[in-house]
């Protein structure tokens, strides 16, 4: 038998059940008896949520594109349990230690997050951001735009060994890139 919502009532014959349970990310089991008595059961998920917010910079505004992943330590180094490109993300995970990561483009943060039991974690990640409006005129005072192919590398000693970090065409891509400095062709 399969149900959903908060409580959960079904007419079993006798015998020996297991029960999973379920919210979000959250799991929990049990297992149970069932004679000719009436049995209930209850099954604690001791879950908590993460409310996950990216920021262009501290205390600064949203990024609207960006996009999360929720990860758990193992021995063999770290699970995935869920991605999220909602904003803002929302995690209902059992309570515990877990992982982060948020990215927009090429930016990207990770964050350690303790999910407490019966409590929300609100996490705001401040990427760094910072917006560029190329524009690609047909020459030199010309009021008319004309489509183009961009490349955006970091700024290194030696252009001819940057490795671009993106590539983008149109007259007049906006891009929201990480702080730092780059090389526009």
């Amino acid at each position: 038998w399969v149900g959903g919502g908060g409580q959960a009532k079904a007419k079993l014959p006798e015998g020996r059940y297991g029960a999973k349970v379920a919210y979000g990310l959250a799991t929990g089991s049990g297992e149970f008896t069932l004679g000719t008595d009436k049995v209930e059961k209850t099954i604690a998920l001791d879950a908590g949520t993460i409310v996950a917010e990216a920021q262009q910079a501290p205390n600064g505004p949203p990024v609207g594109d960006a996009f999360f992943g929720v990860f758990q330590k193992t021995s063999a180094g770290r699970e995935e349990l869920g991605r999220s490109s909602g904003a803002p993300a929302l995690f209902h995970l059992n309570a515990g230690d877990y992982s982060l990561f948020a990215s927009a483009g090429t930016a990207t943060l990770e964050a350690s997050v303790k999910v407490i039991a019966g409590k929300v974690s609100v996490v705001r990640m401040p990427l760094s951001l910072g917006n560029l409006e190329i524009k690609a005129f047909a020459k030199d005072g010309s009021p008319d735009l004309v489509a183009a192919w961009h490349r955006v590398s970091p700024a290194v000693s030696d252009p001819k060994n940057a490795i671009p970090v993106l590539r983008i065409s149109g007259s007049s891509p906006r891009l929201q890139l990480p702080a730092g400095s780059y090389r526009l062709e």
